[in-house]
């Protein structure tokens, strides 16, 4: 098990002692950054970048759009399906298993006549499968 070394910001009175034993009279400079931003930080940059800003609206409403049809989705459905790409009408729905890209394919006809209904341009969706661990790229 790996446990993770908290580096302190201001070495202690020891390390002091060491370090001018060294020639330094105070602590040598980190060539490491300190972030010290938060998410709405992060949010706030992209905003204020044009392409960013566009990848952020698209997640943002591929997220609505999964919203908007999650409750036709059977309980243990919901679980492994989550939103990916939206572009020019093409929705991408990303899942975890063959079997429930077998029933999101069964679905995705009246997925999208639901979706048009509700005033989205969904002209198709796809279905992807995802390789991995889905709840590291895509939370809910």
């Amino acid at each position: 098990m790996v446990t993770e070394r908290k580096i302190p910001t201001t070495p202690a009175p020891d390390g002091l002692k060491q370090l001018r034993a060294l020639g330094y009279n105070r602590p040598p400079r980190s060539k490491l950054p300190v972030l010290r931003s938060s998410t709405q930080d992060v949010l706030q940059a992209l905003s204020h970048s044009g392409s960013l800003e566009y990848l952020l609206q698209q997640n943002l409403k591929s997220q609505q759009c999964l919203q908007a049809i999650i409750g036709f989705l059977a309980p243990g459905l919901r679980a492994s399906v989550y939103a990916g790409s939206l572009e020019n009408g093409t929705w991408c729905l990303l899942t975890v298993s063959n079997s429930a890209a077998a029933k999101l394919r069964q679905l995705t006809p009246s997925l999208a006549a639901h979706l048009r209904v509700k005033g989205w341009d969904i002209q198709a969706i796809k279905i992807k499968l995802m390789i991995g661990n889905p709840s590291a790229c895509h939370p809910k």
